[in-house]
């Protein structure tokens, strides 16, 4: 079991200013997205749990750049939410949910008080990804995958890759049965490149 790192952090790139706490000390966060115009950032995170639960109910957050205030991006009680994605207008996040009978890829607009509209109902479905011009979601799923394999990815995974409209509509299925690491859209968003994990018995990649 892999645990989360125990605070989230940000600091001028160039090294002027000291790094500032994001997170609070009781609290793990991960996977940080700044929106496009720079102005918030998107991230999980979630309170301490018990050490035999490496993965406790979780939340997608925004937090203010220039005041610091924070906010959930949505209300899903019972349910972990990961993975924030901005898209390329900056005013829609989509992100996964694991649990709570809500599990899936959903997509939300960032404005407060906002409802999500599910893309997708699979245990295993996360990584969302949009296209360059916002008008595809790619995400990953693996069908074998339950929420502690989301902090213990096993190695012989079969994984697939699916792309969605963000209104829901246009499911498809692009690459399935691969043992794939990780994934990314060409900046003319015409092909999505990803990487494949060597075999476990030929050790091919």
């Amino acid at each position: 079991t892999v645990r989360p790192p125990r605070s989230g952090r940000d600091c001028a790139a160039d090294g002027s200013a000291s790094p500032q706490a994001v997170s609070a000390e009781n609290e793990a966060c991960w996977e940080p997205a700044w929106s496009p115009t720079g102005d918030q950032l998107a991230l999980t995170c979630a309170p301490f749990g018990p050490a035999e639960t490496p993965y406790p109910e979780s939340q997608v957050v925004l937090i203010q750049a220039q005041s610091g205030e924070r906010r959930a991006l949505i209300s899903q009680p019972g349910a972990a939410q990961f993975s924030p994605a901005w898209s390329p207008d900056g005013k829609r996040i989509a992100y996964a949910v694991s649990g709570g009978g809500q599990s899936g890829i959903h997509v939300v607009e960032t404005a407060e008080g906002s409802a999500d509209l599910a893309l997708s109902a699979h245990e295993g479905d996360h990584s969302p990804q949009w296209s360059p011009d916002g008008s595809w979601i790619a995400f990953a799923s693996d069908p074998a995958m339950g929420q502690r394999a989301l902090f213990t990815p096993q190695p012989d995974a079969q994984a697939e890759i699916y792309l969605v409209r963000p209104d829901g509509s246009g499911l498809l299925l692009l690459v399935s049965g691969l043992p794939f690491a990780d994934f990314c859209w060409t900046a003319e968003g015409d092909r999505i490149v990803f990487t494949q994990r060597p075999d476990t018995q030929t050790g091919n990649a």
